[in-house]
């Protein structure tokens, strides 16, 4: 995303019910993030991270992946995100497939430098 997206693009979802690219990138970040830090990434680090100008962007999709079982959230708690059985599952898929758009990801969140 780019800072002239104020909100990332509505999303209408795809086939077969599969998280979007923009769900997985969030999702990959987050997981990354909770294992580099210990603690998941607030809605205003999120949107800051994609380049949101509003954290309402990055709950919308928090809340997609929530719907979709990826994660989970615990309404009006500060950093209560996270990542669940499925998403880990996602996640590593992810990774799998797309290797060259995630690699720094993807060596953060398996603990190496």
């Amino acid at each position: 995303m780019t800072a002239c997206n104020p909100r990332p693009p509505p999303e209408h979802g795809s086939a077969r019910g599969q998280p979007t690219s923009l769900q997985l990138a969030v999702l990959v970040y987050t997981y990354a993030f909770i294992a580099a830090r210990g603690e998941p990434p607030s809605v205003h680090e999120l949107a800051e991270r994609f380049g949101w100008k509003s954290p309402n962007g990055a709950a919308d999709v928090l809340r997609r992946l929530a719907a979709r079982g990826l994660v989970a959230l615990r309404k009006r708690r500060h950093r209560s995100l996270r990542v669940t059985e499925d998403g880990r599952a996602a996640r590593a898929r992810c990774l799998r497939e797309r290797a060259v758009l995630f690699g720094e990801y993807n060596r953060v969140s398996e603990g190496a430098p």
